[in-house]
């Protein structure tokens, strides 16, 4: 089963929690027609102190929502004007994040289910803060071990929490992570109660490549106790169009770290400030991009990436697999797929934009053009009314099918230049488009009939060349 990760919602007090899970969750379990939807639940630090916090289990019950983990990895408010950094905040040098953990493992026992249960969190801290904080995250990290295993000698579940790597963080990627295991020593509980929240984002970011990041764990025995889908926007920075584009998703709130490799070397950026300058390379940044998208944009993104790593992790019946996508309410109003209003999805709007989507394809406004000459034809020499049809018809199967090949085979260039197209937005597969496309061939040399089969073969023939 593969859940979202709730963070994408600004559910930051218990009320806001229910009407997240009574509004978009119960949508898009709606939408998905399934009896039970599994999320990855935020709890913020205000939120697991609150007395009523593990009540939340009737309204998980009730709405057949299942929880088998938490995202730890905010510990504050995730959803201000300004997070930056500060969501690195409390680090596991500090005790504020050990007992913030220690408490979100409890609530997670009393509202979750399985007998396994992961809880992602912040990697040790922000690079700024050098390794000398290292000894005190090492201590914090084995009393939280020896936490967790009191805990599931009294309940008989176990939780396991998983440090997420992330771009210019103390572990940034896998050796990072195994270099720090190996400071916690070899106790069997450390691996019992110790893992990775492998980011497909992250590591598509830092350049390691999925594969190898998840062998380094596998060698080293660290377990993958979840794994967040997302990809990454790729950056041409020789294109003006595309820096332009890229300006869009410079916004104020967190944090978009950037690689940019180009003949002269490989460079790295905090944040998006400093990338405009670069006229040259490809930049991948950290910007979370809805998994169905493999264009935003002009942008291609690593969307290839999150199903290759999925295909080569090791087995494991209590891993979670979900999909994180936080920075959907940053997204572009141009390219932000038209599924949420106010972050609550809605079938409507998604029919309704598929729709539209398809209608702009096929350029509905233009057909009466098309007609124009089998009317005028007659008109002056007259004809059976249903043969007639039959070949108006046909030729607006022709035009339509010619519409819709026109935006296949123009799809880079659109990419480019005209951006909010469907095909560039990801609104609708390019393989429907070309199956839509043959169907509209056929049904024109069906209708065309003996009288005008090879008309209309010519006629066929000439859109697909053209």
């Amino acid at each position: 089963m593969i859940g979202y990760c709730t963070n994408v919602h600004a559910a930051e007090s218990l009320p806001d929690i229910r009407s997240m899970l009574n509004g978009p969750v119960r949508s898009v379990q709606q939408r998905l027609g399934q009896e039970t939807l599994e999320i990855g639940l935020w709890l913020n630090e205000a939120v697991v102190v609150d007395p009523a916090v593990e009540s939340l289990r009737d309204d998980l019950n009730r709405l057949g929502v299942v929880v088998r983990g938490c995202n730890g990895f905010p510990q504050t408010s995730f959803h201000a004007p300004v997070v930056k950094r500060s969501v690195y905040r409390p680090h596991w040098g500090q005790i504020e994040r050990l007992r913030y953990t220690e408490r979100l493992a409890e609530v997670l026992i009393k509202i979750g289910h399985g007998p396994v249960r992961e809880i992602s969190t912040v990697p040790i801290g922000h690079q700024e803060l050098g390794s000398e904080m290292l000894p005190s995250a090492v201590e914090h990290l084995r009393a939280l071990v020896d936490f967790l295993s009191d805990l599931e000698d009294q309940s008989g579940i176990r939780v396991v929490v998983d440090l997420e790597p992330e771009p210019d963080c103390l572990l940034e990627c896998s050796s990072d992570v195994i270099g720090l295991f190996d400071r916690l020593g070899d106790a069997p509980a450390i691996r019992r109660y110790l893992g990775v929240c492998h980011d497909t984002c992250h590591a598509a970011v830092v350049r390691e490549p999925q594969a190898q990041a998840i062998s380094a764990y596998q060698n080293a025995e660290i377990r993958i106790g979840k794994v967040q889908c997302s990809s990454i926007p790729v950056v041409d920075l020789s294109f003006p169009e595309q820096r332009e584009f890229l300006r869009k998703l410079d916004e104020p709130r967190w944090l978009h770290q950037t690689s940019v490799e180009s003949k002269s070397g490989l460079v790295r950026y905090e944040d998006l400030a400093g990338v405009f300058k670069e006229r040259e390379g490809l930049a991948r940044v950290h910007f979370h991009v809805p998994v169905h998208l493999d264009h935003l944009g002009p942008l291609r993104t690593t969307r290839d990436e999150i199903f290759f790593a999925l295909s080569v992790l090791p087995e494991d019946a209590d891993r979670i697999v979900e999909v994180e996508t936080y920075a959907w309410s940053a997204l572009p109003d141009s390219v932000r797929p038209d599924l949420v209003e106010g972050d609550r999805p809605r079938v409507g709007v998604f029919v309704v934009s598929t729709i539209t989507a398809w209608l702009r394809l096929m350029r509905l406004g233009n057909a009466p053009t098309a007609l124009s000459a089998i009317a005028g034809a007659w008109a002056l020499y007259g004809g059976e009314r249903f043969q007639v049809a039959s070949v108006g018809v046909a030729i607006v199967a022709a035009y339509i099918g010619g519409m819709l090949l026109n935006d296949v085979f123009d799809q880079s260039f659109d990419e480019k230049h005209h951006p909010d197209r469907p095909l560039p937005r990801g609104l609708i597969p390019r393989s429907h488009v070309i199956a839509a496309a043959m169907f509209c061939g056929i049904l024109c040399l069906t209708l065309a009939g003996r009288l005008a089969q090879t008309e209309a073969l010519i006629l066929v023939a000439a859109i697909a060349l053209y």
